[in-house]
């Protein structure tokens, strides 16, 4: 399986490492290093994280975070990068099931 990071999970992961980087750019690095470990992981083992509040999707907890990920045939769509004490009722259910056909960089 491929592992693809949407742009808007990119904007995410670049939000939260500026975020923490504000106070300690070790602390940044660590936890951007820890997004990519664990979502590589889901390459042969795509149902490691859990059922998602939103229908089609899955999450897999990392630390105080959350990666929003998708399964498509071959390929891992990691969607969004949220906090976990994020109020999600302020992503619409659009916003997750935007067409992923244009998406998808490997990072």
């Amino acid at each position: 399986m491929k592992l693809w990071w949407t742009e808007r999970a990119v904007l995410d992961r670049d939000a939260i490492f500026d975020f923490i980087s504000a106070d300690s750019s070790r602390a940044a690095v660590e936890t951007d290093e820890r997004f990519a470990k664990q979502a590589g992981l889901l390459t042969t083992q795509p149902g490691l994280g859990r059922i998602s509040r939103v229908k089609g999707l899955r999450e897999l907890v990392v630390g105080n975070y959350i990666l929003v990920y998708q399964v498509v045939d071959q390929d891992i769509y990691v969607i969004r990068v949220l906090h976990g004490a994020q109020d999600w009722g302020a992503w619409s259910v659009k916003t997750m099931h935007e067409p992923l056909a244009n998406y998808g960089r490997e990072r």
